[in-house]
């Protein structure tokens, strides 16, 4: 009877701990499934085709007093025409791939001058390429910003 008693000891603690083991693996599973899954990129008012002005890395010139060199007189400012519509510049429309945005600078080199920024899928037109291919000289559509960026962060739209 010893044995018998032995067995029964041995097999309780067998079952408890297979019991534990398959309930650990249940569980496991659950917050696995639950939590394991790449959740939903988030889509930012910009991805969605909201517009916003380029970044300004440059505070604006104060309006020069009356008297100062460079000060317009208040008639020619007051009696300012409308502006024109500028044409497209020439050059292919691209837009920009890299998420975060892109520095524009002054010349092709990492030591240009920062002139500004342009967000992630704004619309620019691609000018020229820098003859190693590192850079590429672009001006924003429908603004004024013009420089260089790195090159391989655009994206020829389909009609090029």
């Amino acid at each position: 009877m010893r044995v018998s008693g032995c067995i029964r000891v041995f097999l309780g603690i067998f079952i408890t701990l297979a019991l534990i083991g398959a309930g650990a693996y249940a569980v496991s599973r659950h917050y696995i499934e639950k939590y394991g899954a790449i959740p939903d990129k988030p889509v930012f008012p910009e991805e969605q085709g909201v517009a916003f002005s380029p970044m300004q890395t440059r505070a604006p010139n104060p309006p020069a007093e009356e008297g100062e060199a460079g000060a317009k007189p208040a008639e020619t400012t007051a009696a300012a025409k409308p502006t024109p519509p500028k044409p497209a510049p020439a050059g292919d429309l691209a837009w920009v791939t890299w998420p975060e945005g892109l520095l524009v600078r002054s010349e092709a080199s990492l030591n240009g001058e920062q002139v500004g920024g342009i967000e992630y899928k704004r619309e620019v037109y691609l000018l020229e390429t820098s003859g190693d291919q590192a850079w590429q000289r672009i001006k924003v559509a429908n603004g004024d910003l013009e420089g260089w960026v790195k090159g391989g962060n655009l994206e020829l739209t389909q009609g090029n």
